[in-house]
């Protein structure tokens, strides 16, 4: 992906906890999310801390999506519809995990090299 389309979906990524489940929509068509857990409010309340690492294959980043679900923490895979960079196909880009404790976070992704 050229730099652009990457911080893009590092952006749709960072935002995906809190647009992505139990979202409301109110009197005046304001959406939001209707619960924010005691980890996420800590994690908003303080320094928005976002740590990019990268994986070598689609299939590992599903396999890291899989071990965050059995593990309780929160993820979202961000899919580009391929309009731009894909040729038409839509692509997985981004995993998207926590807002979470580093120790939580750091037992699915500590391996895996920084960006």
């Amino acid at each position: 992906m050229r730099r652009g389309k990457e911080l893009a979906q590092a952006g749709h990524a960072s935002m995906a906890f809190i647009t992505r489940e139990g979202i409301c929509q109110d009197d005046w068509g304001e959406v939001f999310r209707h619960t924010v857990t005691p980890v996420e409010i800590i994690w908003l309340q303080s320094s928005f801390r976002k740590i990019a690492v990268y994986v070598e294959s689609e299939a590992e980043l599903d396999d890291l999506y899989s071990k965050a679900i059995a593990a309780g923490i929160t993820a979202h895979i961000v899919t580009d519809n391929g309009t731009t960079e894909f040729h038409g196909v839509p692509t997985k880009t981004v995993l998207a995990l926590g807002p979470d404790f580093d120790f939580r976070l750091d037992a699915i992704t500590g391996h895996l090299p920084l960006y």
